[in-house]
């Protein structure tokens, strides 16, 4: 049967270069980057995380809602449109964040109605939460184009 993804039901995604999530050193062989890749993408699919976290260690938790059909559309049609996708895949990740677990001094996320797309994350609690420079970056593009892909359907768990 097949089934289709939730539009209300929210879910949780992680940093796949969280420090908290096992990492490989630059001299891992290509057999280990190939099992620890398939272990990360498991955790993508399933949910569950705790094969690939350290002992002891809680990655940073991001609460997402599913994008709805017009909005995933919308943000399609503007990477089409030869808009960057760092703008696209930041939208995504407003759009979709609904709640930031683990991550000091964030505090609770601020939320700003946008005339186009509606509720989304204020671009003041990126920057309260540290989502600024390279790491940020790295961070809102991996989550954000994770939440269009699974808008998209692409997503196993959806």
């Amino acid at each position: 049967m097949i089934k289709p993804p939730s539009n209300q039901k929210t879910y949780d995604v992680f940093f796949t270069r969280d420090a908290a999530i096992v990492s490989l050193p630059d001299e891992a062989s290509d057999t280990q980057k190939a099992e620890h890749g398939k272990a990360i993408e498991r955790a993508l699919e399933t949910g569950e995380w705790g094969d690939v976290t350290i002992p002891g260690e809680q990655p940073t938790r991001f609460v997402f809602k599913p994008l709805g059909c017009e909005i995933a559309g919308e943000l399609y049609a503007m990477m089409s449109n030869s808009q960057q996708h760092f703008t696209v895949f930041a939208l995504a990740f407003r759009l979709a964040l609904v709640n930031v677990k683990n991550l000091p001094d964030a505090g609770k996320v601020d939320f700003v109605i946008n005339p186009t797309f509606g509720r989304m994350a204020t671009t003041a609690f990126l920057d309260r939460a540290g989502l600024k420079g390279e790491i940020g970056a790295a961070i809102i593009v991996e989550l954000g184009a994770y939440a269009l892909k699974r808008a998209r359907g692409d997503d196993p768990k959806s």
